[in-house]
């Protein structure tokens, strides 16, 4: 069951689960990062249809999928970067 679904986090119910792999009908992408019960990371696998394949353990109610590429990360740090240089110069 797809308790939340947002263009930038999925989140997936997985209790009670039948097996050891939960897979979402989603096409992988690398940006994305899985977590389960929301705080333990775990990598997501890419099946040969191209799909997302992740791992889960008996002790896994709900697996997060949050989009954080990397690209979005440098991009905070160059806009903090930038904004700390202009007060620089305004002071």
């Amino acid at each position: 069951k797809i308790n939340v679904y947002s263009p930038n986090h999925i989140r997936v119910d997985a209790y009670p689960h039948r097996s050891n792999q939960l897979v979402l009908s989603e096409i992988y992408n690398s940006g994305w990062k899985a977590y389960l019960n929301g705080s333990n990371k775990t990598p997501i696998l890419e099946r040969p249809d191209g799909l997302r394949l992740v791992n889960i353990d008996d002790t896994t109610r709900y697996i997060d999928f949050r989009y954080e590429p990397k690209t979005h990360q440098y991009g905070r740090w160059i806009s903090a970067a930038a904004i700390i240089i202009i007060l620089c110069l305004l002071y």
